[in-house]
């Protein structure tokens, strides 16, 4: 395909797809004339890609500031950890509950876990 019609197609002048290909990771020479036909939808694919990065790049940037919806923002605080813990315990510190669609959410009584545990080394062992 004509670089020029490839060129065309992504809505750019073929000099800037030219000097485009080579950052992207195509070798075509700055003089090309045509592209190999297998390669096309490659660099097409490449090229998009590549305005999407630079689009995401460019916006990111131009963030200055990060706002809470909340009235005060969150205070730091340190907590102690012991080497193990339990989730709940965790959630305790954190003053954070527990989502209730969580396995983790699930409470058990020191007569029950056992049982668990036995169910599934039947399942999986």
């Amino acid at each position: 395909m004509n670089v020029s019609q490839l060129a065309n197609q992504l809505k750019m002048t073929p000099n800037e797809l030219l000097d485009m290909l080579p950052r992207i990771g195509f070798h075509i020479g700055r003089r090309a004339i045509k592209v190999p036909d297998s390669q096309v939808d490659k660099i097409t694919i490449a090229i998009l890609r590549h305005r999407k990065l630079e689009q995401l790049k460019s916006r990111e940037e131009s963030i200055t500031e990060i706002r809470t919806k909340g009235k005060h923002p969150e205070k730091k605080r340190d907590i102690e950890l012991p080497e193990t813990i339990v989730v709940k315990d965790l959630s305790e510190k954190l003053s954070l509950p527990i989502p209730a669609d969580s396995f983790l959410a699930v409470y058990w009584d020191k007569a029950s876990f056992p049982r668990f545990l036995e169910k599934k080394r039947k399942l999986f062992f």
